[in-house]
């Protein structure tokens, strides 16, 4: 902890041995050699993410006090999600930041200019689709799916499904880019962020980067290392590009001038095996993730841009970041009973008032001249922090009268009474129109699948009976969300909704959509005489080109009947086609993947895919993994040992800090690891390796120093890892708990052998994860001279 902030709050790390199983079993991963580099995850009352570090072996994972929620025995590892590119877009509140500091709205104009252009001829234009599809990730992976729907030759095709929900992704984006200003960004990126364990990034200290309108020496700027896919090749072939020069990072929302914070992004050797996520330094006076709009990093995204259009100009750097420290929580004497529950829920809702400080934010910064800079703005971002934090503290953002927005608003917010607003988010309201949504019935379905095999009817009977059975459960999701096709339902892209929070709203309906998948793709697996593991490609190939042939005839019938003439009002008219009159036809895609090979003609074991954001998955035990073989069996993940006595007059403190390795240490037995701050009395005198959490900033090292070792250097592997995987980086749906057994198997001995160093001496760890003082130092010292 330095400066009270706490630089490595909710940052763990984990082995790439274990970093590979987890991605495996997640099929999250191109090769053997290529896995995310950060996960979220939920363990042992743990939370946070954990990151690769190429220094640990065998299955290790470490957290950090600071990840510790409460004290839990389970050690089922829950996977929440993990790292991956995703494009960078603006919103509403950055744009209006952005233009406080003084970007012009013309780019902001032209950038959205081009987007709606390139979403206009990706409806005919395969490789600007692919290209706009790729660009355009949401958060459930929907456009990489339409995307490896184009390899398999379904646009060519001219598939009803495949169009319509084309069709939707263009609407919805449209709808986004008028209502939301959500533009995307094409040099930049929306990932999650970590700690630089290696102490080389140089931070943000306050006399150097706060001061205001002034010129500032880009070299002297906070850094950040940001290795992400590389734009220029297909991500298939595994290139990766380190980004460097000048950035700005931000984290939503972002109301405070001073949330933006540009920062210089640089090339470490030591941290390639990191991608895909923005590193952030462990030194400075106060961590830039806190900088960002009150940011951690135990699963925060955040925003990355290297566009030097829409940078502010130099006199507008880093504005002084507001103090998003939140007020003491309030307890409560004894135990906390169901009525204390039941007050603070009452209260809660009496008090929730995010959505209308947010609200109040936008239009006073539309109406004040000094646009976030006002003083109402300021205010207002206060409250939303208060607000923010107002379910883990208690105590409530008091809303004042004064604060509150009153007379006419903004013309972009679809409100009256209104008034033309001129600034950068009325003008891209006023750029954009919107487009209806048609689904298509008139194109006929893909022959390469209709031709490929000939089901008997008894077949064609039963995966239509399963098809009333999903048509249904569809429709009680529409029913339950008010959504009005059945296209919405299976993209997760929602046209009309009454929430306000879009992110969260798009991950509930994402995570029932992924249930209600998973359990009828089961419900096909078994009736085809296979099972969801194994997915015999043999049996599945004629029942899933059943259901689409079946699915292909119902929709032919409706349209047959739909297109013969009765006289209305004197008139023959054809009945028109409506998502309420004609019958569903996402059956069949509940295996994208399948049905482009089947098109194709390809064969083999189908391996089921898992939805990289699928809701979180417990991992439960088994008795073997298949992955490594009949004869591996997973020992459970540790806890970390730490014993008082390992360093006599050494005080252990339970304070959370950036992890710095020190070989060579004797006098210590190695413990295998998971946890922090779990103190148990077992050290033997086999020689060992110690792990140590220092904060080095003592006089005696020239004030504010990098934490770095006394005398041993960090071993770091500096390697590009590429791939050569999966031609598409396909999504699919959540697999279920079962495919996923046996990560974690149960084992009560902690000692876990790791093999043997170069020296010959055994590689065996002790974590100690807390403030280092001088007196640790000097025990330190002590040991390594005496061995």
């Amino acid at each position: 902890m330095r400066n009270g902030h706490v630089f490595s709050d909710g940052v763990g790390k984990i082995s790439p041995f274990l970093a590979r199983i987890i991605a495996h079993e997640h099929n999250s991963h191109h090769t053997d050699n290529d896995f995310p580099s950060v996960f979220q995850f939920r363990m042992a009352g743990c939370k946070g993410v954990v990151a690769v570090d190429p220094e640990l072996k065998g299955k290790v994972i470490q957290y950090r006090d600071s990840q510790k929620k409460f004290d839990a025995n389970d050690f089922s590892l829950g996977i929440c999600r993990v790292s991956k590119f995703a494009g960078a877009h603006l919103n509403i509140q950055l744009i209006a930041v952005l233009e406080a500091l003084g970007v012009q709205p013309w780019p902001f104009v032209e950038k959205m200019t081009q987007n709606v252009k390139l979403l206009t001829d990706a409806m005919t234009d395969e490789q600007v689709a692919l290209q706009q599809l790729y660009k355009k990730v949401d958060g459930n992976g929907t456009a990489l799916i339409l995307a490896d729907m184009i390899y398999d030759g379904f646009m060519s095709a001219r598939d009803p499904f495949f169009y319509s929900c084309l069709r939707l992704w263009r609407a919805w984006w449209i709808k986004y880019l008028k209502e939301k200003a959500k533009i995307p960004i094409d040099d930049g990126a929306f990932v999650l962020g970590c700690i630089d364990e290696t102490a080389t990034l140089k931070g943000h200290f306050d006399g150097i980067h706060s001061a205001i309108n002034i010129l500032r020496d880009p070299a002297s700027l906070p850094e950040i290392f940001l290795q992400i896919d590389d734009p220029d090749y297909p991500r298939a072939t595994g290139r990766y590009k380190v980004i460097t020069g000048i950035c700005m990072v931000a984290r939503n929302p972002s109301l405070h001038a001073g949330d933006i914070r540009m920062v210089r992004a640089v090339d470490v050797a030591a941290l390639h095996h990191l991608k895909n996520c923005v590193v952030f330094p462990q030194t400075g006076d106060r961590p830039v993730p806190n900088m960002c709009s009150g940011g951690d990093l135990d699963g925060d995204d955040y925003l990355v841009m290297w566009d030097p259009d829409i940078m502010p100009p130099p006199g507008e750097w880093n504005h002084e970041a507001m103090d998003y420290t939140g007020p003491k929580a309030k307890e409560v004497d004894g135990e906390v009973t169901v009525n204390d529950i039941i007050s603070f829920f009452v209260t809660h809702m009496k008090n929730e008032n995010l959505g209308q400080i947010a609200v109040a934010h936008r239009f006073w910064a539309d109406r004040r001249a000094e646009g976030v800079k006002s003083e109402e703005c300021i205010a207002l971002a206060n409250l939303h922090s208060m607000a923010v934090d107002y379910a883990k503290t208690g105590v409530p953002a008091i809303f004042p009268e004064e604060l509150r927005f009153k007379g006419p608003k903004p013309h972009w917010s679809e409100k009256l009474p209104c008034y033309r607003s001129n600034k950068a988010i009325g003008q891209l309201y006023n750029a954009v129109r919107l487009v209806d949504f048609h689904p298509e019935w008139e194109m006929p379905f893909d022959a390469r699948i209709l031709d490929s095999y000939c089901p008997d009817e008894q077949l064609l009977e039963e995966v239509l009976e399963i098809k009333q059975q999903y048509d249904a459960a569809i429709r009680r999701l529409m029913a339950q969300y008010g959504i009005r096709n059945e296209f919405e339902v299976w993209t997760t892209y929602v046209l009309a909704h009454n929430q306000d929070n879009d992110y969260k709203f798009a991950e509930d309906i994402a995570e029932k959509v992924n249930c209600v998948k998973q359990h009828f793709q089961e419900l096909c697996c078994e009736k085809a005489g296979t099972t969801y593991q194994q997915r015999d490609w043999s049996k599945m190939t004629p029942f899933i080109a059943a259901m689409y042939i079946a699915t292909a005839r119902k929709v032919g019938e409706a349209r047959k009947a739909k297109q013969e003439t009765r006289l209305v009002g004197g008139q023959f008219l054809r009945t028109k086609m409506t998502p309420e009159n004609m019958p569903f036809m996402s059956f069949p895609w509940l295996f994208p993947k399948e049905l482009g090979l089947i098109a194709k003609k390809q064969g083999g074991l189908i391996r089921p895919c898992a939805h990289v954001n699928a809701p979180r998955r417990i991992l439960p035990n088994r008795s073997n993994a298949d992955l490594l073989g009949p004869d591996f069996e997973l020992e459970e993940l540790p806890e970390v040992v730490v014993s008082k006595n390992a360093f006599p007059g050494v005080e252990m403190e339970s304070q959370d800090e950036t992890v710095l390795n020190q070989p060579g240490l004797s006098s210590l037995s190695r413990q295998s690891i998971i946890g922090v701050d779990m103190v148990k009395e077992n050290v033997s005198s086999q020689s060992s390796s110690v792990t140590v959490a220092a904060d080095i900033s003592h006089p005696g090292l020239g004030g504010h120093q990098p934490d770095r070792q006394l005398s041993h250097p960090v071993r770091h592997e500096s390697s590009h890892i590429h791939h050569n995987g999966d031609p598409h980086n396909r999504f699919s749906t959540e697999r279920d708990a079962q495919a996923h057994a046996g990560l974690v198997d149960r084992d009560t001995d902690l000692a876990e052998q790791i093999e043997t160093d170069d020296n010959g001496v055994g590689g065996e760890e002790v974590v100690i994860l807390g403030p280092q003082k001088q007196s640790a130092l000097d025990a330190l010292e002590k040991l390594m001279s005496s061995s």
